[in-house]
């Protein structure tokens, strides 16, 4: 399975191509659909952040997922997003994407918007592990180690 090619923005208004534009060798990303999954995306960060500052080669983004629509749209939603976090790394690191969604939940066999969805994969967009909800210390463990064996 791999990630499918998206033409997308960080919140500092940098365009991007997914996955190739990720910065890491190996690169996380941490899929939302609503709003209030923010709460289960913020229980990754520390881990995230501190996994990246230890392992050479790995970025993790996140990557709030909204239905394809008015370009108007994209402009509020982009500003309230940005308007609310105020660090510029954390800014940079969310990336917008406005797709189909069902088209992009089945390419990446996700079964609906209920939850978080976290993958790791390489630079090219091939997934090499996956996880759905709030972090565990048993998640890390799992994700440390697909780490570990592909770097």
């Amino acid at each position: 399975m791999s990630f499918p090619i998206i033409e997308a923005s960080n919140l500092e208004g940098q365009k991007v191509l997914l996955p190739q534009d990720l910065e890491g060798t190996l690169n996380v990303v941490i899929i939302a659909f609503q709003r209030q999954q923010q709460l289960l995306v913020d229980t990754w960060i520390p881990f995230l952040e501190a996994l990246m500052h230890k392992t050479l080669g790995l970025a993790f983004y996140e990557l709030p997922t909204i239905r394809s629509g008015i370009p108007f749209l994209r402009f509020i939603v982009n500003s309230g997003m940005r308007s609310g976090i105020p660090e510029k790394s954390a800014r940079e690191r969310t990336i917008t994407i406005y797709i189909k969604k069902k088209k992009f939940r089945q390419r990446l066999e996700i079964p609906n918007e209920d939850t978080i969805y976290i993958f790791l994969m390489k630079k090219d967009g091939h997934i090499l592990w996956r996880s759905e909800g709030e972090f565990t210390k048993q998640k890390g463990i799992e994700l440390e180690k697909a780490i570990n064996e592909n770097l």
